[in-house]
């Protein structure tokens, strides 16, 4: 699977300098080894136009360093894989992921640091369809 998603934020940028055209694109390839394992790779990135993004954005309970405003791009790789238990109807997924948060952006936005954040995560969802 392959999503680009992109958004036009009238004063958007951090500081509401000017409009933010914030992007980013998910790739998920995935690899089914039998009716009951799939093994399951993504790749993220998000450039956020100095509109920004916070670890907590998109790692759910991450932690945000610090006084830092916002982020304006980040990757992540994750590596996981979904149990059928009973098809879609019941299955268990799981995995880890990594993400680098980079180029600071002030509250401002009259700069940007080249500081990053690195934050790693498990996740995992059960999923009952009824």
């Amino acid at each position: 699977m392959a999503e680009m998603l992109g958004a036009h934020v009238e004063d958007g940028q951090q500081g509401y300098l000017d409009d933010a055209d914030p992007w980013g694109f998910n790739l998920i390839p995935s690899y089914k080894v039998n009716d009951e394992w799939e093994l399951v790779f993504r790749y993220s990135y998000f450039d956020g136009d100095k509109r920004g993004i916070r670890p907590s954005d998109g790692i759910r309970r991450a932690n945000n360093p610090g006084e830092i405003a916002a982020y304006d791009k980040a990757q992540a790789l994750y590596f996981g894989f979904n149990y059928y238990l009973q098809g879609n109807d019941l299955k268990l997924s799981a995995g880890y992921e990594y993400a680098d948060f980079s180029d600071q952006v002030s509250s401002t936005g009259s700069s940007v640091h080249d500081d990053d954040a690195k934050v790693n995560g498990l996740r995992a969802r059960l999923q009952l369809l009824f």
